[in-house]
């Protein structure tokens, strides 16, 4: 919603300013874009933990980028990953609610699944830096997603 304001508000400055601002507007190029991120069915294999969910792994300046998505190729979300944390990115279908970056200790706090239950939990990425788990109903139904990340000693 964010990025369609703002869209809308450069069209409108674009317009009421006529053709010499429309000059000035900027886009992003494709030197910034990640190729696959945020794609249904990236060109790249999945490396999921889970057979039940698929994870791909990007990397772009020294930025890592992991992304879930179930087996029918919908995409959950996306997650950054930095040597000093983590962070979701505003990719797939799950809401920001339902994607939670948590550090080590505080990952035995209550999940948003404590009430929805009967579910299951499964690790679909791990290495040194996060842990990812996606939580579900006995229907199939993604209820959550945790990035649980480590703290790495330096």
């Amino acid at each position: 919603m964010k990025l369609f304001a703002s869209l809308t508000l450069s069209l409108a400055v674009v317009i009421g300013a006529g053709a010499a601002s429309a000059q000035q507007v900027r886009f992003p190029s494709d030197a910034h874009a990640i190729r696959g991120l945020g794609e249904a069915v990236p060109a790249a294999p999945s490396i999921s933990q889970s057979p039940n969910f698929r994870v791909y792994e990007f990397e772009k300046d020294g930025v890592r980028y992991v992304q879930i998505n179930t087996l029918d190729d919908e995409v959950l979300t996306a997650v950054g990953i930095t040597k000093s944390g983590a962070f979701v990115l505003p990719i797939g279908s799950l809401s920001r609610e339902e994607v939670r970056v948590a550090s080590r200790g505080a990952a035995a706090t209550a999940t948003r699944a404590d009430g929805n239950c009967p579910c299951s939990a499964e690790v679909v990425f791990r290495d040194a830096h996060v842990t990812i788990v996606v939580v579900y109903g006995t229907g199939g139904q993604v209820i959550e997603v945790v990035v649980i990340y480590h703290e790495v000693p330096r």
